[in-house]
């Protein structure tokens, strides 16, 4: 006969208690957390995953169910600590990213992989061939058109680019043709590299943000004092530019990786003299890459470009708004791929005199500009008088 076997258990210990209890806490405080309504801010560049449809067909729908996780996770109290941790561990341990989209740099460049991996389905012949078809309709309508292309970062601070891998940009094989073209064409055309590039040379500190992709107001100011020039010469001034105190801008790079960080960058008061009234012009249709059209009317002592200017932008004009409106009497800003996927919004516009066409380096081979900016002419044909 077989001897009974002992199932009696020994009593936990108190390592045993610490641990069950710390994986209750970890279980249990962001479920109740979020049923008291503590909600964290969002640590990724991007919103939180909506919350789907729950009507009676939706939830006989497995999607529904993954949709409804999805949305929970991204609003766990809890969760952007967690995405921290593990972001600061892999960027400041292992020289990682938690974002493909971000590569990291050396010192605390942070830099964007579509920069650095641009999709170049055009060339430099067929850009500068669109500048000279729209140079050519424009003048026949009677507008003022100007092309302008604002440097990628890498280009003016190549220093602080990755080791390894090395990267070969499609838009640095095309960068000399274009600039050449530029050139040729001062009335269609305004060559930013020059003046960031003189900018960088006379400053003491990068004029690019080290963790995000654009340029800071010490490289927009120069940049946009050519378009000025450009579109009326001898209007621009920097004595109207005026730092009365610092702002903070936080770095999108910075807030993909996982690890957000703010700048601190010079607040300028520009022409206070002027005042800036706000409109919104009814695009028609529901906007993908901006809030909406907006139109800016300014009026003061000073003289700005006269008439209307409709202004065609990114990224980098988009962030620089205060310091370009108050040059123009008049100016309509409308998104450039907005203007894009809907051209029927040309015909939403009023009369215009001027156009300012502003694509950041990396995107610029990936647009017709003539295609995108014919709407706009034609719009003004059927409306002339």
């Amino acid at each position: 006969m077989h001897d009974a076997v002992d199932r009696r258990v020994a009593p936990p210990s108190r390592w045993d208690l610490v641990i069950g209890l710390v994986f209750v806490l970890v279980v249990t405080v962001p479920g109740l957390a979020l049923l008291a309504g503590v909600r964290p801010p969002q640590l990724e560049n991007a919103a939180a995953a909506p919350w789907p449809s729950l009507d009676v067909p939706a939830l006989g729908e497995p999607r529904t169910y993954s949709a409804v996780d999805s949305a929970i996770i991204d609003r766990l109290p809890g969760r952007d600590v967690a995405v921290g941790a593990y972001a600061g561990l892999d960027y400041r341990l292992l020289g990682g990213s938690i974002d493909r989209q971000v590569v990291v740099g050396r010192g605390s460049w942070l830099w964007y992989r579509g920069e650095l991996e641009p999709t170049c389905s055009r060339s430099a012949a067929d850009l500068l061939g669109d500048v000279d078809r729209i140079g050519a309709a424009a003048a026949k309508a009677g507008v003022d058109v100007h092309v302008t292309i604002a440097p990628d970062k890498h280009v003016i601070h190549p220093t602080w680019l990755p080791e390894r891998p090395t990267f070969a940009p499609c838009t640095d094989d095309r960068r000399a043709e274009l600039r050449a073209g530029f050139a040729a064409r001062p009335s269609t055309t305004v060559d930013l590299w020059s003046v960031v590039m003189a900018a960088r040379d006379q400053a003491s500190e990068p004029i690019y943000f080290d963790q995000d992709s654009h340029w800071r107001p010490e490289a927009a100011l120069p940049a946009i004092g050519s378009v000025v020039d450009a579109v009326v010469p001898g209007l621009w001034s920097a004595k109207a530019y005026t730092a009365s105190r610092t702002d903070d801008f936080p770095m999108e790079l910075a807030r993909l990786n996982g690890l957000p960080r703010s700048a601190s960058i010079p607040h300028y008061r520009v022409r206070p003299d002027e005042r800036v009234e706000r409109r919104v012009i009814d695009p028609g249709v529901h906007l993908s890459h901006a809030a909406d059209v907006t139109d800016y009317h300014v009026s003061g002592p000073l003289d700005t470009v006269p008439g209307t200017t409709l202004i065609v932008y990114d990224s980098f004009f988009n962030i620089e708004r205060p310091l370009l409106i108050p040059w123009f009497e008049r100016s309509i800003w409308v998104q450039a791929q907005d203007l894009r996927d809907h051209p029927e919004l040309a015909t939403r516009l009023p009369r215009i005199d001027h156009i300012v066409m502003e694509r950041v380096e990396r995107d610029a081979y990936g647009m017709d500009i003539a295609e995108l900016l014919q709407p706009v002419l034609d719009a003004r044909a059927s409306a002339a008088p």
